[in-house]
Order: C-alpha cells, then sequence, then structure tokens
C-alpha cells in the first residue's frame, strides 16, 4: 500500500515541458501560525496531460456526488 500524503490544497499548478506539475502544501501549525500565514508546498505530483484529464474527470465525479450528500 502506498503512503498516504496529506494536504490542506494546492500551492500551484504549472504546466512546463508537456507534464502537469501540481504542488500540494499544507497550512502552518499553531506554533508556526505566528511566523508564517501561507500553506507551505512539501510534495509535488507529476501528470502526463492525459492522466490530469482523467484524475479531473475523477474528482469532478467525486464533486458532484459530495454536492449531493450535502457535504
Amino acid at each position: 500500500m502506498p503512503p498516504e500524503i496529506f494536504a490542506d490544497g494546492f500551492t500551484s499548478v504549472t504546466f512546463r515541458n508537456g507534464m502537469i506539475r501540481l504542488e500540494v502544501g499544507s497550512l502552518p501549525t499553531e506554533e508556526q501560525a505566528g511566523a508564517q500565514t501561507r500553506m507551505e508546498p512539501h510534495h509535488k505530483l507529476v501528470l502526463t496531460p492525459q492522466g490530469f484529464l482523467q484524475g479531473l474527470s475523477l474528482m469532478q465525479d467525486l464533486a458532484r456526488r459530495l454536492a449531493e450528500a450535502g457535504v
């Protein structure tokens, strides 16, 4: 089983050299909040455009199901 990576959101999405790069990050902890106010990137997912579009389709389906469930 691959490890799980927690992220609060995307810090950047770019297209370079024919690949989609999704950088994810996390919000600062309570101890860090005073000195740091924005998400810090910690992992990057690099996808082919085809892989990105497939993932986008899955995310749209998930968003629809969450909306239907009232989340």
